[in-house]
């Protein structure tokens, strides 16, 4: 897939999510553009937020019933390195990197098996961390069962995946925001984010996929200097990471590119 493709995937994705009001119509959004980068099933859960702050995870998945009945059945998140390892992880994986070495016993063996008959045994992990201990994650599974055909789909299209993953993540928060617990009461939620001129320029190059060394190279300052203020962005807007950071600020208008 060509840079322009890509670019045109994600710019139709954040076009047709900027419309939605449902979780459902992003279900079905998030859902059409996975399926054209050949995944054709996955897994949402939210840990905690500051719009979300039940006991319970938020799940949402389109794994099939039967599986996800006989997984939950089984108590499989026990032995799930996705779900055991997942949250310890800062950057996207892929799920056979959990288990590369591991010598798996009996029940794991038996678990990646019923797995490869659901055709979910290979797949990638989006883990997206925030302040205050929040934690979400997207878990992908590929229509292809072949460990090294996901490793090279996440090989060629890792940074189109994870903004999507983000977009969907932060859209979805915005749903929750907008609606008081899901009682229906609809509150304007949107966050005051003020920006410095300096700090604008700064993620609209992130935006552009320029690394910390050359921010400072094009705004001639010192990479320190990016980095101080790549900080101090992050903790303005609650996220973790540079590309979410990014994310939330298209999403608030707060930067755009055409």
């Amino acid at each position: 897939m060509e840079p322009s493709q890509k670019r045109n995937l994600v710019g139709d994705f954040v076009d047709r999510i900027r419309r939605v009001k449902s979780l459902e119509e992003l279900n079905q959004a998030f859902d059409a553009v996975m399926q054209r980068l050949h995944f054709n099933r996955y897994a949402y859960q939210l840990i905690k937020n500051e719009n979300y702050k039940k006991d319970d995870p938020l799940i949402v998945a389109t794994y099939p019933e039967e599986w996800v009945r006989y997984y939950i059945d089984q108590s499989y998140q026990k032995l799930d390195p996705v779900i055991i390892q997942g949250p310890k992880k800062l950057i996207p994986f892929t799920w056979s990197s959990l288990w590369e070495g591991l010598e798996l016993d009996k029940k794991q063996k038996k678990f990646f098996q019923e797995a490869e008959e659901f055709s979910i045994a290979t797949g990638l992990g989006f883990p997206i961390h925030g302040p205050d201990n929040s934690f979400a994650m997207i878990s992908m599974a590929a229509a292809n069962d072949d460990a090294d055909g996901v490793a090279k789909i996440f090989q060629e299209h890792e940074d189109t995946l994870h903004i999507l993953s983000l977009y969907y993540h932060q859209t979805l928060c915005a749903i929750i925001a907008k609606n008081d617990n899901n009682t229906g009461v609809t509150q304007d939620t949107t966050p005051c984010v003020q920006l410095t001129p300096r700090q604008t320029e700064i993620l609209k190059w992130a935006g552009e996929h320029k690394s910390n060394g050359d921010i400072a190279d094009i705004l001639s300052i010192s990479q320190s200097c990016v980095d101080f203020h790549l900080k101090k962005i992050k903790e303005k807007m609650g996220v973790f990471s540079k590309q979410e950071a990014v994310v939330k600020a298209i999403m608030l208008k707060l930067i755009k590119f055409e």
